[in-house]
């Protein structure tokens, strides 16, 4: 399995997108419909679902992890691993 594949964007109501042949040194390259582009998951119809349904089931644990050890830490010990851990993924600094 290749790390390359390529992808042709189109819009959602094309029923037949064009996939052409695609090799590179003799090698064909795979089609694919999804790809992490910059830290971004796009899709070949330029739609970001997948990447708003990756980025609320990583808020959805911040939020459980958050819940749960507020209970049990020390304000000041649940501030330090809070902007240790969660800090950089939802934006705050400490």
């Amino acid at each position: 399995m290749l790390k390359t594949g390529f992808m042709s964007f189109h819009n959602i109501q094309s029923k037949l997108p064009v996939k052409p042949q695609v090799s590179f040194n003799k090698l064909n390259l795979e089609y694919i419909t999804e790809t992490k582009f910059l830290g971004i998951y796009i899709k070949e119809t330029r739609k970001w679902n997948c990447h708003a349904h990756l980025l609320a089931n990583k808020l959805s644990k911040v939020s459980f992890m958050i819940k749960s050890s507020k209970e049990i830490l020390s304000p000041h010990m649940f501030q330090n691993v809070f902007f240790n851990k969660w800090g950089d993924f939802v934006g705050v600094e400490n």
